[in-house]
């Protein structure tokens, strides 16, 4: 595990839900596309609002291919429809 010195950013309506399943020890799942693509690798640890994550995994993701695609809001599959992406799989270094 490395720490990478990088901070990952969700938007605040996300956070609570967020919180909730880390909590529980949960993963969670986040695409990036654009610029934060290419950004991230499996083992790094990641500053953010909720807490220290640990990247679990990082796979490709087609245009329109989110894991979770039918429980994406209107506006979250607007911005990523279109794009390539990388999937990032997340868990709290307070579950490790």
């Amino acid at each position: 595990m490395e720490f990478s010195g990088l901070r990952i950013a969700f938007p605040a309506e996300e956070l609570p839900g967020l919180r909730l399943l880390l909590s529980e020890g949960k993963t969670i799942v986040t695409a990036r596309i654009l610029r934060e693509r290419w950004k991230y690798r499996a083992g790094q640890v990641l500053e953010s609002d909720l807490g220290q994550l640990r990247v679990l995994s990082v796979t490709w993701m087609q245009p329109g291919g989110h894991p979770y695609w039918s429980q994406l809001t209107d506006a979250q599959k607007q911005e990523l429809r279109g794009h390539e992406g990388d999937v990032l799989k997340l868990i709290s270094m307070g579950s490790t």
